[in-house]
Order: structure tokens, then C-alpha cells, then sequence
């Protein structure tokens, strides 16, 4: 009988020690544990869910962030003490932003800008549309760049056009005839191709019945009739 007692104290006393070291580790790991800083919820935020981190709040050990989306606003709680996403609610929805379409832009650009417009492409950077435009005029060619949703004028380029210079090209001899006999009637008698200081002309000679004979000066360039001389 006495030894059973004896066994019984034995166990009551490991019991007690053995609970003893369990309440002390997990009193231990509780007081371990190192509650998360404001910083530290806003990168749990942003590296989860990206977005735009608007307002961050503590209220009895629980982070309010508030961060936004393309898709609205957003309301998550994180325990302070664990770190852990109690709940997260979209609490904003963002309207889809709207666009001026192409008719509308043209007229806006048609005002602002002379010139034909030869192309003109819509364009999203940085979460913004734009429409880029380019323009031909007579002598230079405009590039501008439009908010797709204001129209406001962000960027307006110019260059200067390469005219091609027109080839001068001579009248025949058969357009110089038509235009002598225009000028004179008569028979042409002889026909000349000169050139004098650089120009060249056509001189033909017209006989009358009355043989009187004139000498037509024309610039074989521009069909003018230069001189005439009779004899």
C-alpha cells in the first residue's frame, strides 16, 4: 500500500514538471513572437496584391490598409501579432475610364493643326491612352501626341518636307510650231533649236503670201513667245 502512495507522489511530481515545461514554451514562443510593423504591413500588402498603398491604420492590434486597383479600392485587416490576412473587402468599384473615339479626335486635331492627317493610332502607357497623329501639310509634316480620353495636346513635332523639284522639260518642236502659227499665219519655212546664255529657243520662220517673212523667238522651256522679227 505504501508503495503504491509512492508511485502515485512519483507520477503527480513528473506531471506537474512535465506541464510546468509545457506552459513555460509556449509561454516562451508567445512572447517571442515580435508583432509586425506599419512597413512590414504594407509590403505584405503590395507583395500579395500590388497596387497603390492610399491610407494605412491600427485599431486594437489589426492594420487597416487601404490600397487601390485598376479594378476599385480595397479594405484588407492584417493581425498585428501574426501577420495573418483577416479579411479583405473591395470597398470602391474604379469606372472604366472612357475614350474619345476617332471622328471626335480628328475634329479636335483638324482644329488644332493644319494639314491631312495620314495616320493616326491609339496608344496605352503607364495605365494612360493616347492617340499619336501625324500630319502632312505642304511643306512640313506635324506629329502630335493627344490624351485619348481629354484630348488635350501632350506633344506637337514638326519636320520640314523634301519638295521635289520639278524636272524643267522643253515643248517640242511640233508644240513651238502650233504656238508660231498662233502668233503669225502663214508657212513655216525653217526651223531652229538655239541656245543663248543658258536658254534655249525655238526660232521658226513663218512666210506670208504677201512675202513678208517674220522670225518667231519661243522658249522652248515655257512656250513663251520671246520676239518677233520680220523681214
Amino acid at each position: 500500500m505504501r508503495k503504491v502512495n509512492q508511485r502515485r507522489v512519483a507520477f503527480g511530481i513528473v506531471g506537474i514538471i512535465l506541464l510546468t515545461i509545457i506552459v513555460w514554451q509556449v509561454w516562451d514562443l508567445s512572447a517571442s513572437a515580435k508583432p509586425i510593423s506599419e512597413s512590414e504591413a504594407k509590403k505584405l500588402v503590395t507583395d500579395r496584391y500590388s497596387g497603390e498603398i492610399m491610407e494605412t491604420t491600427l485599431v486594437n492590434d489589426v492594420y487597416k490598409v487601404i490600397f487601390r486597383l485598376e479594378t476599385g479600392t480595397y479594405d484588407v485587416r492584417i493581425d498585428r501579432s501574426s501577420g495573418e490576412v483577416l479579411e479583405i473587402i473591395r470597398i470602391m468599384v474604379e469606372e472604366e475610364k472612357k475614350k474619345m473615339t476617332r471622328d471626335e479626335m480628328e475634329k479636335i486635331i483638324e482644329k488644332q493643326q493644319k494639314g491631312k492627317i495620314k495616320s493616326l493610332q491609339l496608344r496605352e502607357e503607364k495605365e494612360q491612352v493616347f492617340y499619336d497623329a501625324v500630319l502632312e501639310g505642304n511643306e512640313t509634316k506635324t506629329m502630335m501626341t493627344l490624351n485619348a480620353e481629354t484630348g488635350e495636346v501632350v506633344s506637337t513635332k514638326e519636320e520640314k518636307l523634301q519638295v521635289k523639284k520639278k524636272v524643267a522639260t522643253r515643248i517640242t518642236e511640233a508644240e513651238a510650231v502650233e504656238i508660231a502659227l498662233d502668233t503669225v499665219s502663214g508657212e513655216v519655212d525653217d526651223i531652229d533649236f538655239e541656245e543663248e546664255d543658258g536658254v534655249y529657243y525655238y526660232f521658226i520662220e513663218i512666210e506670208q503670201n504677201d512675202d513678208r517673212e517674220a522670225e518667231i523667238q519661243i522658249n522652248a522651256i515655257t512656250g513663251e513667245v520671246i520676239n518677233i522679227a520680220w523681214d
